[in-house]
């Protein structure tokens, strides 16, 4: 009886072990990833970079008044009607202290502030974006309105998938 145990153990251990090296990716048609739910069709795909200098940022609205925010726009004549039904994503692009880039999905928000003798004035600024068949705008928002804060250099990135 043990040796039938021990015959049993052995052929279980060895359907069920999961040793050795990954195979391949399996095929990916025209439409993605088998049970993506594609239509068949390729899938393009573009990336547009922006940068907004901080001279470049226009206020609308007056200064610390009710609504003001910044925008810039852009004209951009490769952007389609196509593209702009497509699935649309917007980045915020950071440098940090030793020259990397970070990627950061918008709308971004960054809380900021200063101190002001014993006072401490706290806001946050909003980055987002929208677009058109030929032109796409940057937003800069300020919590409280506090648009006497002029937005820094802020560059970009959009992605498309259309």
């Amino acid at each position: 009886m043990k040796k039938y145990l021990i015959l049993l153990a052995a052929v279980i251990m060895a359907l069920t072990a999961c040793e050795g090296p990954m195979g391949p990716p399996g095929p990916v048609g025209p439409q993605g990833p088998p049970g993506n739910g594609g239509s068949g069709e390729n899938v393009r795909w573009k990336v547009f970079e922006y940068t907004v200098l901080e001279r470049d940022w226009q206020l609308v609205g007056g200064k610390d008044a009710l609504n003001s925010h910044y925008i810039f726009e852009f004209k951009e004549n490769l952007l389609t009607k196509e593209m702009t039904e497509g699935a649309i994503i917007g980045y915020r692009i950071l440098t940090l202290d030793n020259g990397s880039k970070v990627y950061t999905p918008m709308p971004y928000n960054l809380p900021r502030g200063e101190r002001s003798g014993n006072r401490e004035n706290l806001w946050n600024e909003v980055y987002t974006f929208d677009l058109q068949a030929g032109s796409i705008a940057f937003y800069a928002y300020y919590s409280d309105f506090k648009t006497g804060n002029r937005p820094p250099t802020c560059s970009f990135r959009i992605v498309i998938l259309y």
